[in-house]
């Protein structure tokens, strides 16, 4: 995969490793901007990009930041569904793991959970990953 045909405009911190014998780029920042993102909304109204109005949950976004086009995110709710899952990055592949991702879908579509709050569980989701997530807007 290695991001070939994937947009290079990517607003992100970049660190380029070597896997196998091929240079790779991994995203260890990403930022969500508040404007864009889909949240507290329930799970049933989250997708990872929701075509109707350009929307995005935090799994959207940084999959759009690790270079997967709106194309292949568009209508699709979760990052371990047919086709996405058969085109994650190598870098995303810990979204496979249920574990793992379960509790950012959680923390990203609880109606109850305040902004502050769900920021704070996102962040921490990322980071246990290795991934810092900086908002805006």
């Amino acid at each position: 995969m290695g991001g070939q045909g994937r947009s290079q405009n990517r607003v992100v911190d970049r660190l380029v490793v070597e896997r196998g014998n091929k240079m790779e780029d991994v995203v260890g920042e990403f930022t969500i901007d508040r404007k864009e993102w889909l949240r507290g909304e329930g799970v049933y109204q989250s997708y990872l990009l929701r075509a109707r109005d350009g929307k995005r949950c935090c799994v959207g976004i940084y999959l759009k930041a690790c270079g997967m086009s709106d194309e292949e995110l568009s209508g699709v709710t979760g990052a371990n569904e047919k086709p996405v899952c058969d085109l994650l990055p190598q870098e995303a592949g810990w979204l496979l793991n249920w574990e793992l991702l379960g509790h950012l879908y959680v923390d990203n579509d609880e109606r109850s959970t305040s902004e502050s709050e769900r920021e704070e569980r996102i962040a921490e989701g990322f980071a246990r990953n290795g991934i810092k997530v900086n908002f805006i807007g």
